[in-house]
């Protein structure tokens, strides 16, 4: 809508009674087929939005995974992913540019909550 190239993490709705980690897993099976595991819990983001014209609220549970073993593409070219049956390609984006801001990602603070979680896990630099 504002004419503006971004990225977000693949993922989508949890349903009725489906835990959050859960539905990471089911989504990346429904949009890639291929598996994932549960690495660690990045964030929670509760995000407010205008769309359209009409205000948008949504509250996203953020996941590290890693695909299961056997599971992982042979390189890191784009891949076709279905959304629904809408089709789009996902792209990786190398962790130091995310980082260093080079490519807009939504939600907000995305590059702030990974850095954060490699400082805790790995330690500060």
């Amino acid at each position: 809508m504002k004419g503006e190239t971004f990225y977000r993490a693949l993922g989508g709705e949890i349903e009725f009674g489906e835990a959050a980690a859960a539905a990471v897993v089911r989504e990346f099976g429904e949009e890639l087929g291929r598996t994932v595991e549960v690495r660690a819990p990045l964030g929670v983001v509760e995000n407010r939005f205008t769309l359209r014209g009409e205000p948008g609220h949504e509250v996203i549970f953020e996941f590290l995974v890693e695909f299961a073993a056997g599971e992982a593409p042979e390189n890191f070219e784009p891949l076709t992913a279905d959304e629904g049956g809408h089709p789009f390609t996902a792209r990786w984006l190398p962790l130091a540019e995310v980082l260093a801001g080079a490519w807009r990602v939504y939600p907000e603070g995305v590059p702030e909550r990974l850095a954060g979680w490699l400082n805790t896990t790995f330690g500060a630099p």
